[in-house]
């Protein structure tokens, strides 16, 4: 009791959460260890689930923070403010439960158990049932692998999961890489990228053909099979998002672009994404975690949207 004789409820109400104060989620979300035992029973629809892991890299470490990185961006977001103008709507009043089931909490010393902990997080949380049951890069990542790899984990890198998911019949030949101008070890590297089922889409053909006309080749492609996207921060130009592990300089990608692509493809069945690589060590202003979270908001959208955004809304304008 105060001096007054009120407590903060009766004087104040509930202890609501400011853009800056309370537990660390994603955009304030609830927050469940979706991996523990009591929670087993903690429904969703869509959950966030963050991979601090990053000892398979060639060059700059540090994407084990990108996951707090991600949440700390998103921290002026919430759910009863998420409308956005460039989706026209609000992906968490859409009907679907979405939370933030936290971190798995990657060995960073062993990597054969950590891909191990990784497959397992990821089987425990997809054979949940759903809330709501429905009614309706920048370089390649197709290496085979480094010369002089000897196990079966070395060879699982940052530049070679899409390779190994290949050999393991895990995607279809229907895949596509864009956005890609990092350098390559020559023309095998294509060779390779080809052989595995994926089409490349090159920085270059962006600027040439127009957005546009790279959905149109995208939405052609992967028809009405079920994609998942996976979006490397270091396919937007390092000077608006500097924190990646990977610091590859003539992006033809700023953010607007990386933006535009959730809305244009949201026609597509699109069943799950990443944002990998953000190594917040390297960050300025927090600028990359910001773009980042920004960017998992409208995967989100994408996800949950029946429609693209239509952009016909009346705008009013002031007359002087």
């Amino acid at each position: 009791m105060t001096s007054s004789g009120a407590t903060w409820q009766e004087k104040y109400g509930p202890q609501m959460d400011l853009s800056f104060t309370g537990p660390l989620s994603f955009s304030h979300l609830p927050y469940v260890r979706c991996l523990e035992a009591e929670n087993e029973n903690e429904l969703f629809d869509i959950a966030l689930l963050g991979m601090p892991f990053d000892t398979g890299v060639t060059h700059r470490p540090g994407a084990r923070f990108g996951p707090h990185a991600i949440r700390s961006g998103s921290r002026r977001e919430f759910e009863w403010a998420g409308y956005s103008l460039s989706w026209e709507n609000n992906p968490y009043e859409q009907g679907s439960r979405i939370i933030d089931c936290g971190d798995v909490p990657v060995s960073p010393f062993d990597n054969v158990l950590a891909i191990d902990q990784m497959e397992v997080a990821y089987s425990t949380l997809l054979n949940r049932p759903v809330a709501n049951p429905p009614e309706k890069s920048s370089s390649l990542d197709t290496w085979p692998g480094f010369p002089g790899t000897t196990t079966k984990q070395s060879r699982i890198n940052h530049g070679t999961y899409f390779h190994v998911a290949h050999e393991e019949g895990l995607i279809s030949n229907h895949s596509i890489h864009a956005g890609i101008r990092g350098k390559l070890g020559g023309l095998v590297d294509l060779e390779i990228d080809a052989s595995t089922g994926f089409q490349l889409i090159s920085a270059d053909d962006i600027d040439n053909l127009g957005i546009p006309e790279i959905i149109r080749h995208v939405r052609t492609r992967v028809g009405n099979m079920p994609v998942y996207l996976s979006f490397d921060i270091d396919v937007i130009d390092p000077g608006l998002a500097p924190a990646s592990h990977r610091d590859t300089r003539s992006g033809r990608m700023d953010y607007s672009r990386g933006e535009t692509y959730p809305q244009r493809t949201s026609r597509l069945n699109f069943i799950g994404a990443d944002l990998v690589e953000v190594a917040p060590a390297y960050d300025h202003a927090e600028i990359t975690g910001i773009a980042a979270a920004s960017l998992v908001h409208d995967f989100l959208s994408v996800m949950l949207a029946d429609e693209p955004p239509k952009h016909d809304r009346v705008v009013l304008k002031n007359e002087f």
